[in-house]
C-alpha cells in the first residue's frame, strides 16, 4: 500500500501557510521547528511534489501547495466534525497505531487499544 499523507502532516502544512514562518508555525503546533520541517518534507515526499518554496527570508507556497492547503483544511474540518458526531452519538473513539477505530465497530472491546491490526504485509 502506498504511503498516504497523515493528519499531522496536513496540520503542519496548514500552520506554515497560516503563519508564513516555520518557527511560528512550530510554536503554534507545539513542536520543534525541526519536527515541523521534517513532517512537511515527509508530506512532500509522500506526494512527490514541492509544496513550499524555501529561502532565508520568506516561506511561499507553490501553486500546488496552496491547493493542498485548501484541501487539507477541508479534511481537518471533516475529521473534527466526525469526532464531534461520534461523541454526540456516544460512540467512543480511541487512537490506535495511527488510525481511529470505533469501539462499537470492534464488538465492544476495551477502550485501552491494546490490540493491533496486521495486514498481509505485516
Amino acid at each position: 500500500m502506498a504511503r498516504q499523507p497523515t493528519l499531522k502532516q496536513m496540520k503542519y502544512l496548514c500552520a506554515v501557510a497560516q503563519h508564513q514562518h516555520f518557527g511560528r508555525a512550530a510554536e503554534a503546533s507545539h513542536v520543534s521547528q525541526s519536527t515541523l520541517s521534517a513532517g512537511i518534507q515527509e508530506l512532500e515526499e509522500t506526494l512527490s511534489a514541492s509544496l513550499i518554496e524555501r529561502n532565508n527570508r520568506k516561506v511561499l507556497l507553490t501553486a500546488l501547495g496552496e491547493d493542498v492547503v485548501a484541501r487539507s483544511q477541508n479534511i481537518l474540518v471533516d475529521v473534527e466534525e466526525l469526532i464531534s458526531l461520534c461523541a454526540a452519538a456516544g460512540i467512543s473513539m480511541c487512537r490506535c497505531w495511527g488510525a481511529f477505530f470505533w469501539k462499537n465497530a470492534l464488538g465492544g472491546h476495551s477502550n485501552n487499544c491494546s490490540f493491533r491490526f496486521t495486514t498481509a504485509a505485516g
